[in-house]
């Protein structure tokens, strides 16, 4: 009596741990039969795996959302020195060189010849950011380290 064959498994990739480690493809178990012994249905069986581990390796990682910049570390640390608060002003004077002033309506002006740029919109996202991760409350003029924040300032030094 002949074995009925499923059709519906063949083309099939079989593994051979000398001729063929990455796999090659049968399209019949007569042309399986052909090539002789030692072919197996996963590589598995020779130490190789052909699925992603459970975790993926530290370099494939997506860095975290705990990383901070480099202007965020150098605004949680100008705060903590500076009796964990510092001013808008004094991160536009001190970090990016522009020299401002607060007008009576609160808000910053940048001298005439100072250009400042991107560098309001890095400043805002960057503020943002670390307010949002609880390192910082914001004020209308400055900002506070919070609890977190001092610890983090800490780590940081």
């Amino acid at each position: 009596m002949t074995e009925e064959i499923d059709k519906s498994k063949w083309p099939a990739f079989r593994y051979h741990k000398t001729l063929a480690r990455k796999g090659r493809l049968f399209n019949s178990p007569e042309e399986l039969e052909a090539a002789g012994p030692g072919w197996v249905d996963s590589p598995a069986v020779f130490g190789l795996v052909t699925h992603p581990p459970e975790e993926p390796p530290e370099w494939m990682k997506p860095p975290t959302k705990s990383r901070l910049s480099k202007f965020q570390r150098w605004v949680l640390l100008e705060a903590y020195k500076g009796g964990h608060q510092v001013s808008k002003k004094t991160i536009y004077e001190r970090y990016f060189g522009i020299k401002c002033e607060y007008v009576d309506s609160g808000r910053l002006r940048f001298q005439f010849n100072e250009d400042p740029g991107n560098r309001p919109v890095i400043l805002s996202k960057s503020l943002k950011n670390l307010s949002s991760k609880e390192y910082i409350n914001l004020n209308r003029f400055d900002l506070v380290l919070t609890e977190k924040g001092i610890s983090r300032a800490k780590w940081l030094l």
